[in-house]
Order: structure tokens, then sequence, then C-alpha cells
């Protein structure tokens, strides 16, 4: 069984000492507010902080119509749900992500990345 926020949020509140635990992240309380908060940051840290297994995700990137201004020939749109790079190419590739697109030499990427997958998460 997967976790829920909720359930995140309240052994977060127990491990500082709250001991009520909130019902929900909409609750009107203090605990349930700062959490609402916190959360969603928390979470993407985490996941930027390892390549889990369950956070990987495949592309093929497709470039777009518009070229760098320079230094590098051909710039791909990153997903939407894109936190970071595992892999780009099987071979070395030179690349640089800058703001949401990753700028290369290549014509066509092949990007092992992490994402933020919402919920989806194992125990």
């Amino acid at each position: 069984m997967a976790l829920t926020q909720v359930d995140v949020a309240n052994g977060a509140l127990i491990r500082l000492g709250v001991a009520d635990p909130i019902v929900s992240l909409d609750d009107d309380t203090k605990p349930a507010r700062l959490c609402k908060n916190r959360i969603e940051p928390a979470k993407k840290a985490l996941l930027r902080y390892h390549p889990w297994n369950f956070a990987v995700k495949r592309v093929v990137l497709a470039n777009l119509s518009t070229e760098p201004a320079f230094g590098y020939t051909y710039q791909a749109q990153l997903p939407s749900d894109f936190l970071r790079v595992v892999q780009v190419d099987d071979r070395r590739t030179s690349y640089r992500i800058e703001g949401p697109t990753l700028l290369s030499h290549e014509p066509s990427l092949e990007l092992r990345y992490i994402c933020d997958n919402g919920t989806n998460y194992p125990p």
C-alpha cells in the first residue's frame, strides 16, 4: 500500500512531537497548513537527491524549430515533469540545461530523467 501525503505529513509531525494527527492537508490547523506548504518542495528535493528507480522515465526529445542564439546547434523542450537528468544518450554527448530546454549538437536525443510522478510512490 502506498503512503499518502497525509501519512507522510503525520509521520513528520509525530517526529516533531505534535500529538494530534491531521486528517487532511486542508485542515484549518497550523500543522496542516505548514505541511501543505512544505510537502511538495520536500518531495521534489528528495526526488532530485537520488536516481530512484520508480521515478526514472525515458523519452526521445524532439528539437524545437528555433535554434539557440549561440553555442549549440539544437534545443529541445524538457518534459513538464522533469526534475533532473539521469543520462543523455548512451554516448558522450555535450549538452546543457538552460531553463526548460536542453541544448546540444545532436538532432535527436534519448533522455533518462527523474520525473515528478504525482503521488505514485512505493512505501
